[in-house]
């Protein structure tokens, strides 16, 4: 006998028994042993998710997750970033893509070049590109799925994917708002203030090092650099004790785009790191998601 803990985009984790028949390598008889998650489930109807496949101008295949409830015309639309940039989506149950869902909006998550997962030709294709192919593979997703039955669009995103969050309106005006979490703006800062600074620069931005001439092109590849370009209004979402975005990268950016007169806010979490989201104290995630809900109503 085996046990093992899985789940699905619309069903959270439990446990399930199976036989195993090694005499003839079938696994038999599967059955439900817990039901921690089935209260949640009835009482809250999940959506289902399916998968989207793009091409990208330059012929690379890209993979994406739809969720989508029981739609409206139009509908609101929300692109989400994930961070890394090495991380990615994938068919586990997604309890903030859910309330999402749950709210009224349909969510796009695209594994731009960089995911992992998808081999790793894939995964070293955003070395040394980020805020370039990323962003225009975000747009090759987005114009691909996005059509006239979608409403109000959206983008957000958390370290990497607050990154590309920045730079994406700093680019494009077509967001009616984004948030932004523990996010980076100046890469020539974040150098000397991360817990990686150095190492993200070396391994993820091609070498450049603000000791060998790279300072320049650090600061051409930063969203601050590009602050006169942001109409966007945009809600910032940092932990203060952050180590690896510290605090500051959202700070700078904020605080330029108020000194333009722009509509910007920034939620300041004390005691909470780089994993806020997940591993924050309870009070705090959902204060932080009540923020956001917030942040999108008001922008409809």
């Amino acid at each position: 006998m085996i046990v093992v803990a899985m789940e699905s985009a619309s069903q959270p984790m439990e446990l399930f028994r199976a036989h195993v028949d090694y005499a003839n390598g079938k696994i038999t008889d599967w059955s439900q042993m817990s039901r921690l998650n089935t209260t949640l489930v009835r009482r809250r109807k999940t959506a289902g998710s399916h998968v989207v496949e793009v091409v990208t101008k330059d012929g690379l295949p890209m993979h994406g997750i739809v969720y989508e409830g029981d739609l409206v015309t139009p509908t609101p639309v929300i692109t989400r970033i994930h961070g890394g940039p090495h991380l990615s989506w994938g068919s586990s149950f997604d309890l903030e893509s859910q309330i999402y869902v749950g709210a009224g909006y349909r969510i796009l998550l695209p594994n731009l070049r960089g995911s992992s997962g998808f081999g790793e030709r894939y995964w070293k294709a955003v070395v040394g590109e980020w805020g370039r192919r990323d962003f225009v593979d975000l747009l090759d997703f987005i114009d691909a799925d996005v059509g006239p039955k979608d409403g109000p669009h959206y983008v957000m995103g958390g370290s990497y994917g607050g990154f590309l969050t920045n730079w994406t309106i700093a680019h494009d005006d077509r967001f009616r708002a984004a948030v932004s979490e523990r996010s980076i703006s100046n890469f020539v800062s974040k150098l000397g203030t991360s817990d990686n600074g150095y190492v993200t620069n070396v391994a993820e931005m091609g070498g450049l090092d603000i000791l060998d001439n790279g300072s320049d092109e650090l600061w051409r590849r930063s969203p601050l650099h590009w602050v006169h370009d942001i109409n966007t209004p945009v809600l910032f979402i940092h932990g203060e004790s952050d180590q690896r975005c510290p605090i500051e990268q959202s700070e700078q950016l904020f605080v330029a785009l108020r000194r333009l007169g722009r509509e910007a806010v920034l939620a300041r979490f004390p005691g909470e790191g780089h994993g806020l989201p997940k591993s924050g104290t309870p009070r705090h995630r959902v204060q932080r998601l009540d923020m956001i809900l917030e942040w999108l109503r008001v922008h409809p």
